[in-house]
């Protein structure tokens, strides 16, 4: 019997998983995910927009496009963040059953905005290990939640060595 690892997902972050998961004290530091008033979606990061928060629509991947043009034209988003994405983009549950939809055993998951703003908010060291150890809070609960099927990847720096090693 063949057993299937997908080693190359990505679980879309929720816009509450920065806030919910990253330490109290540096809660001012938290991403966010921010409609504007034409309904496109940035990753935010206090009060700053770091990027626009794309999500492909399940099947067409050529939407993206599509939607990065309408916003730099200044049309209205044709579909909003939450309505664009499936449970199983970002609900680990969800992402469980959808492998067995697909016949995939299990998979290796990464953060989907990750790369977006890593290299912005690079310079204030503390917020960037702030919000990659929220990520990395959020995946104990996604490997719980995946039944052993999920294998979330830490988001990690290498210029916080402290932040490498096991505590």
């Amino acid at each position: 019997m063949t057993h299937i690892v997908d080693s190359d997902q990505h679980l879309y972050e929720s816009r509450s998983l920065w806030a919910e998961h990253i330490d109290p004290a540096a809660r001012e530091d938290a991403l966010s995910l921010v409609d504007d008033e034409l309904g496109y979606t940035w990753l935010s990061w206090r009060g700053a927009h770091l990027g626009l928060a794309d999500v492909h629509l399940p099947g067409d991947t050529g939407s993206c496009g599509e939607h990065r043009k309408r916003q730099r034209a200044g049309e209205p988003a044709s579909y909003r963040y939450n309505d664009a994405l499936p449970a199983s983009y970002w609900r680990p549950a969800a992402r469980a059953g959808w492998l067995d939809e697909v016949g995939v055993d299990e998979a290796v998951l990464f953060p989907n905005f990750g790369l977006l703003w890593e290299r912005r908010l690079s310079s204030p060291l503390p917020a960037a290990t702030a919000n990659m150890t929220a990520w990395n809070r959020w995946c104990a609960e996604v490997q719980a939640e995946g039944r052993g099927r999920l294998h979330p990847v830490a988001h990690l720096t290498l210029r916080d060595p402290d932040g490498l090693r096991p505590s």
